[in-house]
């Protein structure tokens, strides 16, 4: 649930007479809970909280058993190099292996 709190912040530097108000919003998280009873009798809405991103305590008897967490944002995929470099080069490239090329480098060091 989210809650918008609007606050005064007093007056504007420098002014005499006048008393400026500004409004701030600050936006509040609180936690949803729900005991094992709404769990059971309304499981559906509890669920939905938590499709919204809501954190949903469970409690039973006043003590939290559980806690019910949105799942995280799954990582996109990577692009597939080894396939991309298979399509421009077939399976093996031609010339000389790159572990060779460094092997003589070293040595000439």
């Amino acid at each position: 649930m989210n809650i918008v709190a609007w606050c005064r912040c007093g007056k504007l530097p420098g002014s005499k007479q006048l008393d400026w108000i500004f409004m701030c919003v600050i936006m509040l998280n609180i936690m949803k809970t729900a005991t094992i009873r709404e769990m059971q009798h309304n499981l559906s809405e509890v669920l939905s909280w938590v499709e919204r991103g809501e954190e949903v305590q469970v409690l039973r008897r006043n003590k939290v058993v559980a806690r019910l967490l949105p799942p995280r944002p799954q990582p996109s995929q990577s692009p597939d190099f080894v396939a991309r470099a298979r399509a421009v080069w077939g399976d093996a490239p031609k010339g000389v292996a790159l572990s060779a090329i460094v092997s003589v480098s070293r040595d000439e060091r």
